[in-house]
């Protein structure tokens, strides 16, 4: 929200929860202070109850915002090790525990030695998963009775400390993306100067773990092509362990406009580091996803209107299968200029040198056509329409499901032609 006298950028999230058919509204999350920007970029956990919301602008003075991310959690909760008694948290008898954080309404709960985890339940002496939309607190004890999900209640609660940009002018919290139990999450920083004074972008991860909070995961992952926008869009696979990350400015080869990249790292615990997650023809890192090198895309280096690869792409579960969105591709069937846009899929594939050439190693591989105008048919009940319009920016949104197998494109400038026929 904004004043239209001040100017300033406040902000908030607003929750809503599918009732029958219906989208009810059930409460806004505001900034505390002006020209924060939050909500600017959301991400919700698998189950809906753990909220990340990016606000990259600190101070009315953008160029010197440093933005910050923000976790909040739903339901009146009690802390780590306190159970719940009517409605009440108690601490835990010495010698149990119980993890973070239980709903005080969700029922009366106890201390364990050994539990389920959260938004799981027993049942025959087996943690499951809560129905869809239904919460259960960790810490049933998987030996013991039968437990049962609940549908939540409450308010939306800070969860840790707010995480902060680490300079002024980096907008932190630009792009934001969570993993499936909202454990862990990714923050995109796209005016992080950390190469000269050029923002080159950087994107972070942290993990949360109950009585230590939001911690980071690794140390910051850098951009290294002055102004390419690196951190535009970040997401993290519902597995947590996967991270990919925009920059739609990405230009190596001197094209006449920037073709944009996507770039893949996977943590690795043993370093506390986030590698590069594909490899090249002689076995070096090679996990960017860019027209720079792959000629599969439809842009060239004469093209007068840039790929953006980098605005919008999705990870499955396990980050082994990336769509990516290139929005604004030029094609002589689309006209000069035309964004048409076009959406390809990658799947992390084990090439040998006998079929590939090069020395064996993970390659990343189209596995699909490419998803463009031409591929999209005109939807029932058109009438007369019978020919979508080129200039439809296919790709400035994609949506893959956490197995690889359906997937969403966005076409926000698309029309169909009212013809004959």
């Amino acid at each position: 929200s904004s004043s239209a006298n001040s100017q300033t950028r406040w902000g908030q999230g607003s929750l809503y929860s599918l009732v029958g058919s219906t989208w009810t509204y059930v409460q806004s999350i505001v900034a505390s202070s002006g020209d924060y920007g939050l909500g600017h970029s959301v991400g919700l956990s698998d189950d809906g109850n753990t909220l990340v919301a990016g606000a990259p602008y600190r101070t009315s003075m953008m160029s010197s915002s440093p933005g910050y991310v923000a976790m909040y959690v739903y339901g009146d909760l009690c802390s780590a090790n306190e159970y719940v008694s009517n409605s009440q948290c108690n601490a835990c008898p010495a010698g149990t525990v119980r993890a973070c954080c239980d709903v005080k309404t969700g029922g009366n709960t106890a201390c364990v030695a050994t539990s389920c985890a959260k938004n799981f339940h027993v049942v025959s002496n087996s943690c499951v998963r809560c129905p869809s939309g239904q919460l259960r607190p960790a810490g049933d004890l998987a030996s013991g009775v039968d437990t049962f999900c609940e549908a939540p209640s409450g308010t939306w609660s800070l969860l840790g400390a707010i995480i902060s940009g680490e300079r002024f002018g980096d907008y932190s919290g630009v792009s934001v993306s969570i993993s499936d139990d909202g454990t862990r999450m990714v923050i995109g920083a796209t005016h992080s100067p950390s190469t000269g004074t050029n923002p080159v972008g950087h994107a972070r991860v942290f993990e949360y773990n109950v009585g230590s909070g939001w911690s980071q995961l690794g140390v910051d992952i850098d951009g290294t092509r002055a102004n390419g926008d690196f951190g535009h869009t970040v997401v993290i696979s519902g597995d947590g362990s996967t991270v990919a990350i925009g920059e739609p400015n990405y230009n190596v080869n001197n094209w006449v406009t920037a073709p944009g990249a996507v770039h893949v790292y996977k943590y690795d615990a043993g370093s506390n580091s986030w590698i590069g997650l594909g490899q090249d023809y002689s076995g070096n890192v090679m996990n960017t996803i860019s027209p720079d090198n792959w000629g599969a895309w439809s842009g060239d280096s004469t093209s007068t209107s840039p790929q953006k690869v980098g605005t919008a792409f999705s990870l499955t579960y396990d980050g082994t299968i990336i769509a990516v969105g290139a929005p604004e591709p030029y094609t002589s069937s689309g006209g000069a200029g035309s964004h048409t846009g076009e959406v390809m899929v990658f799947q992390l594939l084990w090439a040998t040198a006998d079929q590939y050439g090069g020395v064996d190693r993970w390659q990343w591989t189209q596995i699909s056509t490419k998803i463009n105008y031409q591929s999209i048919l005109v939807p029932s009940g058109a009438g007369g329409m019978t020919g979508w319009d080129a200039a439809g920016d296919i790709g400035t949104s994609v949506s893959l499901s956490s197995d690889g197998t359906t997937i969403a494109v966005g076409l926000p400038f698309t029309h169909v032609s009212n013809t004959a026929g």
